[in-house]
């Protein structure tokens, strides 16, 4: 199956043609242009058609204001809400199901080229929650373009976390793979049918989760 042109395109700097790059490149710059041309245009305008433009601006500060109010509320209403949430005790509501120990959480995390020290420290949280370690699946996704420096975070990663949950799993997300564009999308769906391959679908462990969950 032949992979679309599209498929690999990026950025203007991946179209070979002169006139569709430079189509492309224009769209990418125009969010900036529209930006900049309001504020430029403001000033020009106040001195060519100061009415006009006195009528703008006054409606462009009522819009904004308004959104403002309105984005404030919002991040009032939800603050307040996560912090009912931050305290309430979700592991004792868990225990309340039946069977709960029998529920397995798969975790994803993408990487590319962030520091060692960060997502140790992202790791480190599930290491150190009250969840029950042996019920978590921790999928470290790193990219084959980020080179050694990824393979050498991932073995320091897995030397100290392999035997700190139910499973540590490191993946590696090939390059140029078709039908994708690379990206921190296309990492996840690689490490989650990775994890599906050798940790969920394997037979010696899922016939056993089904048969503890339907007792």
């Amino acid at each position: 199956m032949t992979q679309p042109s599209y498929l690999r395109i990026g950025t203007a700097a991946d179209i070979e043609h002169p006139g569709e790059r430079r189509l492309y490149r224009f769209f990418e710059m125009l969010p900036g242009i529209l930006s900049l041309g309001t504020l430029l245009g403001a000033v020009i305008g106040s001195w060519l058609f100061p009415v006009p433009t006195a009528f703008f601006i006054m409606a462009f500060v009522v819009y904004w204001t308004m959104r403002s109010i309105y984005l404030s509320f919002h991040l009032r209403s939800g603050y307040k809400k996560m912090r009912i949430h931050e305290k309430e005790d979700w592991l004792g509501k868990l225990r309340q199901i039946q069977n709960w120990r029998n529920l397995y959480h798969l975790i994803i995390v993408p990487t590319y080229l962030e520091p060692y020290e960060i997502v140790r420290e992202s790791i480190l949280s599930f290491a150190s929650s009250a969840y029950p370690q042996d019920r978590l699946i921790v999928v470290l996704a790193i990219e084959e373009r980020g080179g050694a420096a990824e393979l050498q975070k991932a073995a320091l990663l897995q030397e100290e976390f392999g035997h700190s949950f139910f499973r540590f799993l490191v993946t590696r997300h090939p390059v140029d793979l078709p039908g994708e564009i690379a990206g921190k999308g296309a990492n996840e769906a690689w490490a989650a049918r990775k994890a599906r391959e050798e940790v969920i679908d394997p037979r010696y462990w899922v016939p056993d989760i089904r048969k503890k969950l339907l007792k």
